[in-house]
């Protein structure tokens, strides 16, 4: 009855402008990925140093659409788009595992595969110490961590957009989400800010909550631009014991501070 009221007076709109309904089925078709794949080595050409590798479904240049269904998603609080969206990040992992890319983290261990949970290829057995730590870095199953709001952003929004993303993306694929890093402090929009001041304005403004993290972590984001805010996720894991650290977003807009 709420939603047959809410029809009547707010009438759905595609992302196009089309009455009826939130995406048409032409929409949906046009949703499709153009996959951008950064190394350690390019991401460090950037400034991202933590960051094993950046995987994107596409990018703000190859799909206008793309842009308003992100904004759409997050702004204007249709919180379904979570499963248009995080679809597109679920065929991009699958056209990977097709074409078996491999790659290499920050310290030369081989990573990829191509089965559905995107393990790691090699354990680690004796690359530290403690018993714990020992067992962490056997396990090569992935996990997933959302990029965290700030507790006042996800009570305006009603929502995180990386943690519904997440669940699409560990439903599909079989993987574990845990809610591995905190905002330890507002940092503010990044929209109008320069590429230095997004680098500098989210040094440390994440923290780990756990002293026993897993050993391979994917970061999961809406959107990324100059990289900033996955950079200081992924150092604040590393700093707390993470190996291995990925980025999986929606969108890459280069215009924007790259």
């Amino acid at each position: 009855m709420w939603q047959l009221f809410l029809d009547l007076f707010f009438p759905r709109r595609s992302l196009a402008g089309a009455e009826g309904e939130w995406m048409t089925e032409e929409e949906r078709r046009t949703l499709i990925p153009h996959p951008v794949i950064e190394e350690a080595a390019d991401l460090k050409r950037r400034g991202i140093r933590s960051l094993d590798r950046l995987v994107a479904a596409s990018t703000y240049a190859d799909s206008p659409l793309l842009k308003k269904a992100i904004h759409t998603f997050k702004y204007g609080h249709v919180r379904w788009l979570d499963k248009e969206l995080g679809r597109l990040i679920v065929q991009t992992l699958t056209e990977i595992d097709h074409s078996s890319q491999i790659t290499k983290n920050n310290h030369g261990e081989t990573l990829g595969g191509s089965d559905g949970t995107r393990r790691w290829s090699r354990t680690f057995e004796g690359r530290v110490g403690s018993r714990e730590g020992n067992r962490r870095l056997q396990s090569r199953e992935i996990v997933l961590c959302p990029v965290p709001l700030h507790w006042a952003r996800r009570f305006q929004r009603g929502f995180n957009q990386s943690e519904l993303l997440a669940r699409v993306v560990a439903r599909e694929r079989g993987l574990t989400v845990l809610p591995l890093l905190k905002r330890r402090r507002w940092t503010g929009s990044q929209m109008k800010r320069t590429r230095e001041e997004r680098l500098t304005g989210v040094q440390g403004a994440f923290c780990c909550t756990t002293d026993h993290p897993p050993a391979h972590v994917v970061l999961i984001d809406d959107l990324s631009t100059t990289g900033a805010t996955l950079e200081s996720c992924a150092r604040a894991l590393r700093e707390a014991g993470v190996f291995s650290v990925e980025g999986w977003v929606v969108a890459h807009d280069h215009r924007r501070g790259d």
